[in-house]
């Protein structure tokens, strides 16, 4: 998806470094809007309804709430192909728990539950505190757990429900450690219409 937004980076640029996961501070309303365009095409004024924006931070905003819908509705969508295929249960998850980062920030990114899981901190130097210990205790069990049996729930553990497909509820794990719902019906249904206007890979 083509962003010319060279220039708007030179305008917008703030302080603090730009990271993925962080509403894009160099991001504009004007591109936010263009992109739109190009990428949902028919469906654009639909896309724009559903993530609305007067401004560049809330262009941002939108921008980077479009990003984790998406994954999360894609994710849903996936179960709902596999189970109609497959017998066995299956459990999904979205890791929202802030890790310690090498420069001591704390953020929520693509493979950081990875350490947690297997409940291995001491094996990066990053200022742990009891809270990270404490959730990697839990999640460690439940992976224990679903690879002993299957399932990874168990004495002591949060109830981590199977997925269903009439139920697009996903498994909160690192902030509350419960099931909450992927996204709006409305936000699921144009995702999943936009998905069916793509070709396979």
């Amino acid at each position: 998806m083509p962003f010319d937004c060279v220039p708007a980076m030179r305008e917008r640029q703030k302080s603090e470094q730009w990271r993925p996961g962080r509403p894009p501070t160099h991001l504009t309303l004007e591109a936010f809007t263009r992109a739109a365009r190009l990428k949902y095409r028919d469906m654009a004024e639909e896309f724009l309804s559903l993530y609305q924006a007067a401004n560049d931070d809330e262009a941002a905003k939108a921008d980077s709430q479009a990003v984790r819908d998406n994954a999360r509705i894609s994710t849903y969508l996936w179960g709902t192909e596999w189970t109609s295929h497959c017998g066995n249960p299956v459990r999904t998850y979205f890791w929202t728990h802030r890790a310690p980062t090498p420069n001591g920030e704390r953020r929520a990114f693509h493979g950081a539950e990875i350490t947690y899981a297997f409940d291995n901190l001491e094996m990066l130097d990053r200022p742990w505190n009891d809270e990270d210990r404490r959730i990697a205790s839990m999640i460690s069990s439940c992976w224990a757990n679903y690879i002993a049996s299957g399932n990874p729930n168990g004495e002591g553990l949060p109830e981590w429900p199977e997925y269903h497909a009439g139920d697009p509820s996903v498994m909160d794990l690192g902030t509350s450690f419960r099931p909450e719902p992927v996204a709006a019906e409305e936000v699921i249904d144009f995702w999943k219409r936009f998905f069916a206007t793509q070709k396979a890979w």
